[in-house]
């Protein structure tokens, strides 16, 4: 979660929320590492593209790659 909370505070309009398990938009599985969700938006946070699903992130490398 560190490395992912460092990648967000890079982005001056990007938010980081922690949730359970979002069903159909993450396809969620026990164990699995983290999932994360990403769409580029405006100043505004008006979206501006897809949503891009990421994961799992089950390592400090994974979260690094995500970040980067």
């Amino acid at each position: 979660m560190d490395q992912l909370r460092a990648a967000v505070r890079t982005c001056p309009y990007g938010i980081m929320i922690s949730t359970g398990c979002l069903g159909g938009l993450l396809r969620c599985t026990r164990g699995g590492g983290l999932r994360a969700a990403v769409q580029p938006c405006a100043k505004d946070r008006t979206p501006s593209g897809p949503v891009i699903r990421l994961g799992p992130i089950a390592t400090e490398a994974d979260a690094e790659l995500v970040g980067a």
